[in-house]
């Protein structure tokens, strides 16, 4: 039975990533600070903890390898991270010792200890900066400079395993994923999931240094582990060392709320801006033709319809008390 160890796998995309590898009847492995129990997605379900749970600190490089050296997957989710952008800019150097000591450690423990294990680090769009040109973003594009650290990050631990992969010849590729959304998010900082119980509460939206008029794509959840799962195990995988996750066709913030609010019944009268918005409009999204063509996936779930799934679980799973309490202490994963 192919054995997948998941770093990261309590966090929002990790989690849901857990729960599609179990449908598939694999060994699963989960590695994270934080127990399965603080997931609400991992909380769900039967059989939602049919697998094995380590509890480590992947920044203890010692700790990382004792249980690589055990574990010796088949795959290896790299998903572990400090994930928010504006904790990257309060506390840079906790967002560095996660996204970039843990991503080292993990790619050394896999070096020294399973050299067999194919690694997919789940890798990000922030990559590519804060982009105004409006062509879709190739993966030979050079990273940019962003306006939190947390892309400066996430640039280093993608270089890391581009290094790791020429110098060591691992079998490792970074995934670049836009802007994924969906059941489970409980960051009120990123946009959809502050948007939606904004929505819900029935209160004006806000946007932080932003006039709306960035233009976006999103990846809803399911279709990011549909690309995650296909990268652990698809033969062509190994022709390349990056791999662009696309989403859905670029809108505007403003059409993103629009439709958000639309669909739970209401209209937008005005938003809430926080602060001066930063230079010029971001136009930024991926272009997925290599996935497409090599790997067979493009994106089977519209954005209304994700938007649609989403709002459903707030309304159904987080009252607005517990939502204000998870914004109020910015509970990481």
């Amino acid at each position: 039975m192919p054995h997948y160890l998941l770093t990261g796998g309590v966090g929002f995309i990790g989690s849901h990533l857990v729960k599609a590898l179990l449908d598939r009847s694999v060994q699963v492995t989960v590695v994270d600070r934080r127990s399965p129990d603080e997931s609400p997605i991992l909380q769900s379900g039967s059989g939602a903890r049919d697998f094995d749970f380590i509890q480590a600190d992947l920044r203890d490089s010692c700790e990382t390898a004792r249980l690589m050296a055990r574990s010796k997957p088949d795959v290896v989710y790299h998903l572990a991270a400090q994930p928010l952008s504006i904790l990257s800019n309060i506390d840079p150097l906790d967002t560095v010792q996660d996204n970039i000591l843990g991503t080292y450690s993990v790619l050394e423990a896999v070096r020294n200890h399973s050299p067999h294990s194919r690694v997919v680090h789940a890798s990000s769009a922030c990559f590519y900066g804060v982009p105004v040109s409006e062509p879709p973003l190739l993966e030979t594009d050079p990273p940019a400079v962003g306006h939190y650290v947390y892309t400066a990050t996430k640039i280093a631990a993608d270089f890391a395993v581009q290094h790791y992969r020429h110098i060591y010849k691992l079998d490792c590729v970074s995934a670049r994923m836009v802007n994924v959304y969906g059941p489970g998010d409980i960051h009120l900082e990123r946009l959809v999931p502050r948007v939606v119980m904004q929505a819900l509460r029935g209160e004006a939206p806000t946007l932080t240094q932003s006039d709306g008029n960035d233009v976006l794509s999103f990846l809803y959840v399911d279709d990011a582990v549909k690309a995650l799962w296909l990268l652990g195990r698809h033969p062509n995988t190994t022709t390349r060392p990056v791999w662009n996750i696309a989403g859905s066709a670029p809108l505007s913030v403003l059409e993103l709320m629009r439709r958000t609010y639309g669909l739970v019944g209401q209209s937008i009268e005005a938003f809430a801006a926080v602060g001066p918005r930063r230079g010029a409009p971001v136009h930024k999204y991926l272009d997925g033709e290599a996935i497409r063509e090599n790997l067979g996936f493009s994106p089977s779930v519209d954005l209304d319809d994700g938007l649609r799934l989403t709002i459903e679980w707030y309304r159904q799973r987080l009252d607005v008390a517990g939502a204000r309490q998870v914004e109020v202490q910015g509970v990481r994963g």
